[in-house]
This record gives structure tokens, sequence and C-alpha cells, in this order.
């Protein structure tokens, strides 16, 4: 007699594998999170819910104007800025457990140790595959030759009309972005500018004041809040920010520097270890996640086989380029 039936083995995957794959998946840290917006992969408030979705940047209404107490109020007007194309990508792997197994006079004990093996697997690669693809956004995004790996927000329905480059028809990190109300352009990358004090003081300078409009080109606040770096720069990045006098000064003047971003030391940023960027972790990049892996379980008549599968969503894009900023990087 088999030792698990096939009637038994939803539940003795639910019971053994999810345990095992949420402890995994928990223990890896999500950098993504830090430094970008998450949303529900199913929100009703998205395009297309688990597959896209689609948004105008909203450039707001014109300013208010002065008037004179009984004077006629003026109208304004609001028009559409750039579209924003949002994929949501599935993630998905099988693992095949002949009948011959489970029939087999020690065939439940096999088969806890391949789910267990299996979810934990399942759990750790799930987080780094999120990882890796929000550090391919920062690390590509510099290509003047676009990147349609992690800029093509293309769905079902919905084309993007400009694969490989965010909103704009350009790369993520570029030297000229337009505006769609303004002949303005701005900034957010510099290819050789190695960190230190003063370069960063550069960089919060030109995030601060350059890119500080808004689409019709009119000045808003912009504040970044966090400095991402790979991790030989993580000790730098702490000396530049943590000092209390100005780190490498002689002179003992205060840091002004002191505090005023977060590091962030990501081990997926592994394409150029000399690069860094500064940005603000709720404006500009957005992620689409449906969280851990869920767990399926049928059964292939064909080859008898049970078949075990693991799947998650998730998917990020570029809403605003003006908040981040991308330093000692080449465009090519």
């Amino acid at each position: 007699m088999p030792t698990v039936t096939p009637s038994e083995l939803p539940s003795l995957v639910a019971e053994t594998g999810y345990p095992v794959l949420t402890e995994e998946y928990e223990r890896q840290p999500a950098f993504y999170a830090e430094i970008g917006k998450v949303r529900p992969v199913d929100s009703p408030e998205l395009t297309a819910p688990m597959l896209g979705h689609r948004e105008l940047i909203n450039p707001g209404m014109q300013r208010h104007a002065e008037i004179e107490v009984g004077q006629e109020i003026p109208g304004g007007n609001a028009f559409e800025g750039y579209t924003v194309y949002s994929k949501i990508r599935k993630f998905s792997r099988a693992m095949v457990i002949p009948k011959e197994m489970i029939e087999a006079s020690n065939g439940q004990a096999q088969v806890i140790s391949l789910i267990e093996r299996a979810a934990q697997s399942w759990g750790e690669l799930a987080a780094v595959q999120k990882n890796e693809f929000a550090a391919g956004m920062l690390q590509k995004g510099t290509l003047t030759a676009g990147s349609a790996a992690y800029f093509d927000g293309s769905f079902v329905g919905n084309t993007d009309p400009t694969p490989g480059f965010i909103y704009d028809g350009l790369p993520f990190f570029d030297t000229a972005h337009t505006l769609t109300g303004s002949a303005t352009t701005f900034s957010n990358h510099t290819a050789s500018l190695a960190l230190s004090a003063s370069n960063l003081e550069t960089v919060l300078t030109a995030l601060r004041v350059g890119n500080a409009l808004d689409e019709r080109g009119e000045r808003m606040v912009n504040t970044p809040n966090v400095l991402v770096v790979p991790v030989n720069l993580e000790g730098t990045a702490l000396r530049i920010l943590n000092s209390e006098l100005l780190a490498g000064s002689a002179n003992n003047d205060v840091n002004w520097l002191k505090n005023r971003l977060r590091v962030v030391a990501n081990p997926f940023l592994t394409d150029e270890t000399a690069a860094w960027w500064v940005g603000n972790d709720t404006r500009g990049l957005q992620f689409f996640d449906s969280g851990m892996p869920v767990l399926e379980t049928v059964y292939d008549v064909r080859t008898q086989s049970h078949i075990v599968t693991s799947t998650y969503y998730f998917g990020g894009s570029v809403s605003d380029a003006r908040p981040w900023y991308c330093a000692n990087k080449a465009a090519s």
C-alpha cells in the first residue's frame, strides 16, 4: 500500500512545504523594498491586476494666480504627461514526483524530504530574483542602447511605445531628460564621479535644485533620502554620512551630510563596483509584488506523475526619473 495517497499530497505540500518556504523567504533581505514603493499585484487600482499597469504622470494644475479681491478667479488647465507602462512578470518552476515514489514503502519520507528541499530553495530564489531585478534596473538604467529585460513595460493589450527605455524614451539615467510641458531638460547621470563627500554634495545639489522641476518646468521640492552602493563602498558611504566632522577633512569642519541619507549596501550591484546612486525610497521607483511563492499540486496522467509548482509575480518600473541620480557609471 502506498504511504501517501494522491489525495493527501496537496495537504502534505501545504503542511511541510509552506513552513520551510516562509522561513527561507522571510529570512532574505528585500533590498527592492528599501529603494522603491511596493504595490500588490492584485490591487483593483491597477489597469490589469496580475498582468500590468498603465498610468499617466500627472503634471497637476497650474499655479495659483494672484488676484484682487472681487476679481473673477481665472481658470486653469490640466494636460497629460508621459504614460508609464509597467509589466507584472510571472515566475514559475515545477517539480515532478513520480507515482512510483509515492507508492514506495518509504514514500512519505521521500516525498516530505523532496518537498522541504524544494520549498527551501524556492523561498530563497524568489527573494534573490526580485533583488536581482531591482538591482538590474539601477545597473542597466544608464545604457544608451536601453535594456528590454528591465524597461519593456508591455503587457496584454498594452504595448509600451518606448521598450528598453523609461517613459520619455530615454535611459533611466540620462543627461538630458525632457519634460512634457517645457523645453527645459534635467540630468540624473554623471559617468565619472567617484563617491566622496564633495561629490555627494554635487549630486544632492543637482537633485534638490536642477532636478526639482515638475512637468511644466516649474519649481518643486525634490528631497533624496537614500544612498545606494555596492557592498565594497559601504564603508566609504558610512564614513561620509556618519562622521561627526567632515570625512577626510583636516580642518574640523562640521559634517553637514551626517545622517542626511540612509545607506543601502546592495550585494546584487555587481556590474561596476565603483558606481553609486542617490534617490528617494518612496518616489521614482515602484515594484509590483505578490509576496512569497504559492505552491500548487496537479496530477499529469500522461506521465503518471504529480507536479508541484511554485509561482510568484513581480515587476518594476520608473514612475519618475527626477528623484534618482546615478554617478560613476558608464553609459555603455
